[in-house]
């Protein structure tokens, strides 16, 4: 089956969703629908609010969880509120088939129904995010911009538009190319840190499991997200 591409407005690029750290990007809060539907193979495409040419991050999809698998699995354990300043793994099976908001920074009880509505946490290897350094679709992709409410996945669609897109992105190898364009000061501590290897090394052994959110310097922790309607 011919891939999907999914495209739609990032209304809060703050590092939560899309979360782009740790060599995979994360789509587990925010747009329930797209969670709900995308399937392996698919790609991702967020755009900005105020220039829907200009791209985001751009994601294929290599693995859809269970958000209660997404919290039990061990690999994204990083992605937890008390291991990092932007979470997204921020719901916990609580035994009996339901799941619990765990307090976090980025969104509070009003959200809960509408991110558990989504039921997955998208996981791509392959993602190319740009956040404030967006550039803009090229000519030959132009069409597939999307500005209004919502996503589009099959509007507009070309019968080459996945090649003219991966040979697009082939300009940058995948991973992180930008800052969120609404990072707090916090955040940005929090990434420049990273950046140096001041932080998170491993802890008692486990290679790739961060410190907990009291260990780290109180910029990166005492800033919250602006909590929007994402």
């Amino acid at each position: 089956m011919t891939p999907r591409i999914y495209r739609y407005v990032v209304r809060c690029d703050s590092g939560s969703a899309p979360r782009p750290y740790g060599n995979v990007c994360s789509l587990s809060i925010c747009k329930p629908r797209v969670r709900k539907a995308a399937s392996v193979g698919d790609w991702i495409i967020g755009v900005r609010s105020r220039a829907p040419d200009k791209v985001v991050y751009v994601m294929q999809v290599a693995e859809s969880l269970p958000l209660g698998k997404y919290w039990q699995d061990a690999r994204f354990r990083d992605r937890q509120p008390d291991a990092s300043p932007v979470p997204d793994n921020i719901y916990r099976p609580d035994g009996t088939g339901n799941l619990i908001q765990v307090p976090n920074v980025v969104h509070d009880a009003g959200n809960q129904t509408r991110d558990i509505s989504g039921r997955n946490a998208l996981i791509g290897s392959r993602f190319w995010y740009f956040g404030a350094s967006s550039p803009p679709l090229p000519t030959e992709l132009i069409h597939l911009v999307h500005d209004g409410v919502g996503h589009a996945v099959h509007k507009r669609r070309r019968p080459d538009d996945v090649k003219r897109l991966e040979q697009w992105l082939a300009t940058w190898p995948c991973g992180v190319h930008g800052r969120p364009i609404n990072a707090t000061p916090g955040v940005l501590a929090w990434l420049a840190e990273m950046e140096t290897g001041e932080r998170f090394p491993p802890t008692n052994g486990q290679v790739g499991r961060c410190h907990k959110a009291s260990d780290l310097s109180p910029i990166a922790t005492t800033v919250p997200f602006p909590k929007r309607r994402c």
